[in-house]
């Protein structure tokens, strides 16, 4: 791995990471009311 390389899948998966801590909260509740029966 290259330098560039590791910068280069840095940048989408620090970008996914951020978006799922930021839509956390949103998943949740998602997920709990695809839970409730």
């Amino acid at each position: 791995m290259t330098q560039k390389m590791m910068h280069f899948f840095s940048l989408p998966v620090t970008a996914s990471l951020i978006t799922v801590v930021i839509h956390r909260k949103r998943y949740i509740v998602i997920l709990q009311q695809l839970l409730k029966p």
